[in-house]
């Protein structure tokens, strides 16, 4: 019993600096068995207002669960039973971030003597957390202490409720298809999207423009009241759909949801609307050249294949290490040789060509887009020596590094920002 009080105590006190906050653990009638404190002593006060709150604390929290209870719309606290050890869990106080308010939080007090006791005191010192920090640690330590595997999304369903927002949506929705009609307004077509979608997931750059040059007397929709809002919005979903599409066309997840954030800060950051739908524009045509540029050098799309997918996802996130086959394989838990033998029959190269290929492909794109110096390019990328990324390099392209990095930087011509797109 020792041990595991000793193993509990230790991931509390974890949780206790991770979330700068209380954890007050009782026993079943409600009687203090320990107080864990962050480092900061000016939350020693605290405690106080938990075992004042303790009674309907364990009155709100009858069952195996836990619980998020918001006191005076302004303390959150994390509470929940231990039926197997005879415990009951306090968190808190805390306050949730980027939380405008509070109206649809499940289970609520208000309590005069603790809003009292705050102005008295002068205490407003509740850290403030980052709400899915909260989720994951109470979850992991109510998971932990109840041997309970609750998902993080159960757990904030729990805490507030939004059974409101399916009557809402659909008033609106009706609202909004009566008015359409009478107006005589509709969403673009579908087999409109449907072609745009496809010529990205093809590489079909040609198909893209024309599609472009398509009149439309059609509206795109309105997602919100504001108009810029509305145009971002629309934007930033155009965006997304595109990237997953790219996905589909053989692009590395990675790269397309990593490129997809880029512009979306980019549409997100605009002060001048007028060049929106020239980003939009771009964004397409950036994957669609992509997928393209993917098809013409022969690699195929092998999701299909989990060994390939991970095989290949496994490079794109450790290009900047000496990357082996043996090493890739250990990772993956397959033999080397099978591992080389079912990568060249599905790609038409070899892994270690493979690896050489993304890495020449990257460093186009560093000598391009950034200022780093060949040196540390070649010592990023784990090649020996600058010399052995620049024989490797000229090798694959035809071109000196510096040659290249003056070739495009001097708007001769664009790089094949390829690296990431298998």
């Amino acid at each position: 019993m020792q041990k595991e009080d000793a193993k509990n105590d230790v991931l509390i006190k974890f949780i206790v600096q991770k979330l700068n906050a209380v954890i007050s653990v009782f026993d079943d009638g409600g009687e203090p068995i320990k107080d864990f404190v962050p480092e900061d002593s000016s939350q020693e006060a605290f405690r106080q207002y938990i075992k004042l709150l303790l009674p309907e604390f364990r009155n709100i929290a009858s069952e195996q669960l836990p619980y998020l209870i918001l006191v005076n719309d302004y303390q959150i606290y994390i509470c929940f039973r231990c039926f197997s050890i005879r415990q009951f869990i306090v968190i808190g106080p805390l306050h949730l971030a980027f939380q405008e308010e509070n109206d649809h939080a499940c289970y609520r007090l208000t309590n005069s003597t603790i809003q009292s006791l705050s102005t008295d005191n002068g205490i407003d010192a509740v850290p403030v957390v980052y709400p899915p920090v909260v989720f994951s640690y109470s979850t992991l330590l109510f998971n932990f202490l109840t041997e309970s595997d609750m998902a993080e999304n159960d757990v904030c369903r729990l805490y507030f409720n939004s059974d409101f927002v399916r009557p809402s949506v659909s008033r609106s929705t009706n609202e909004y298809l009566f008015s359409n009609r009478e107006n005589g307004k509709t969403h673009n077509p579908y087999n409109q999207e449907v072609r745009l979608l496809n010529s990205i997931e093809t590489g079909d750059v040609a198909m893209l423009k024309r599609i472009w040059g398509e009149s439309s007397e059609y509206s795109l929709g309105q997602t919100a009241a504001d108009p810029i809002r509305n145009g971002k919005n629309l934007a930033i979903y155009n965006v997304t759909a595109c990237g997953r599409a790219a996905i589909r066309g053989g692009l590395s997840a990675e790269y397309v949801f990593t490129l997809t954030d880029a512009y979306t800060r980019t549409i997100e950051d605009l002060k001048d609307m007028m060049i929106l739908q020239s980003i939009v524009e771009d964004a397409e045509l950036h994957f669609a050249e992509s997928v393209a540029d993917l098809k013409e050098e022969g690699l195929t799309n092998n999701s299909g294949n989990p060994l390939i997918r991970k095989c290949k996802d496994y490079v794109f996130k450790n290009l900047h290490g000496r990357l082996t086959v043996n090493e890739i394989a250990e990772q993956l838990e397959v033999h080397p040789n099978y591992l080389g033998k079912v990568f060249q029959e599905q790609e038409g190269l070899s892994l270690h060509m493979y690896i050489t290929k993304e890495k020449i492909n990257l460093a186009k794109n560093l000598l391009v887009y950034s200022n780093y110096p060949c040196a540390d390019i070649a010592q990023y990328l784990g090649f020996a020596s600058q010399s052995h990324l620049g024989s490797t390099f000229k090798k694959v392209t035809g071109m000196t590094l510096k040659k290249y990095r003056d070739s495009f930087r001097a708007g001769t011509g664009s790089p094949e920002s390829c690296w990431s797109k298998n």
